[in-house]
């Protein structure tokens, strides 16, 4: 059976949003410290829902991204459970956990520099509602059910359209793949470039953090290299 959790087991910060990467930030950070071990049973989604305050489908996308992870098996509807980590991840464990209380809450304007915030000023507030506007007007069957995993079909002949015409590339629409973030695209290539533990990865530094944490999930030996005015430095 589960164990039995605290009230405080995740501290979240409803301010900063973003709910479901909490969680996940949370209970990663606890895997890698050695406070949850392979094989431990976690929460329930409505369990830990109910803990938390929060819509069951916050925690089932937050288990969803462990698991697209590998930090945690299991499926919706059955007990998730953590992981055995690679032994890339074995000193990784042994660290001391970065952080036990809820993450800063994130600015409600732009700010240089900081990666996924936008600036809601320039936004084109307009013509994006008129664009929604006129989409929902008019649905296609498919704009409410699942497609190609790989993206929408007419959106991947119009990138190729378009590199073919900017940078003389010569494609295909079934060689474009398209995800819904960086770190989904950085995932896909972990699994996909480094397909046994132990591989070694070369990351900017300073760079994307969220670049180091998938890599360093997927079991990677992690080479931090220096960047100039062109870029990363590979020699």
């Amino acid at each position: 059976m589960a164990a039995t959790y605290p009230a405080t087991w995740i501290l979240i910060d409803r301010r900063a949003g973003h709910l479901e990467r909490q969680i996940h930030a949370a209970i990663r950070d606890r895997v890698l410290a050695g406070q949850l071990v392979g094989g431990e049973r976690l929460p329930s989604s409505r369990a830990l829902a109910a803990m938390l305050g929060v819509a069951r489908s916050t925690v089932v996308a937050g288990y969803e991204l462990l698991r697209a992870e590998g930090f945690v098996t299991g499926r919706a509807g059955s007990a998730m459970r953590v992981a055995d980590l690679p032994p890339a991840l074995d000193g990784a464990r042994a660290a001391p956990l970065p952080r036990l209380s809820p993450p800063e809450p994130e600015p409600e304007r732009f700010l240089p520099f900081r990666p996924g915030l936008p600036d809601l000023d320039s936004f084109p507030h307009e013509g994006w509602s008129r664009c929604l506007s006129a989409r929902a007007r008019h649905l296609h069957i498919h704009d409410l059910g699942y497609r190609d995993e790989n993206g929408l079909p007419a959106l991947r002949q119009a990138i190729v359209d378009h590199v073919t015409r900017a940078r003389a590339v010569l494609a295909d629409p079934e060689q474009v793949v398209i995800k819904p973030s960086t770190a989904a695209i950085l995932a896909l290539l972990a699994r996909v470039l480094l397909p046994a533990p132990g591989q070694t990865a070369w990351l900017e530094e300073p760079g994307y953090r969220t670049a180091r944490d998938i890599f360093a999930a997927a079991g990677a030996a992690i080479v931090p290299r220096p960047c100039d005015a062109e870029g990363m430095t590979i020699r």
